[in-house]
């Protein structure tokens, strides 16, 4: 969503439609294996959520 907020033109509201579209579209291509990861950045402490695909290990 930051990347869309900080290009001209593009509203607020608009880039977190567009985030939740392709947050509904991965769940539904990767059969619902995202999970959420909260992160911290070592240098500021910054907090953030990531998104993660979990991968099976291959046999």
């Amino acid at each position: 969503m930051w990347t869309r907020i900080n290009e001209k033109g593009v509203s607020n509201e608009y880039a977190q439609t567009l985030v939740s579209r392709t947050d509904s579209m991965l769940l539904n291509l990767t059969n619902y294996r995202l999970y959420d990861e909260l992160r911290c950045r070592r240098k500021d402490g910054l907090r953030y959520k990531e998104k993660r695909l979990v991968v099976p290990p291959s046999r």
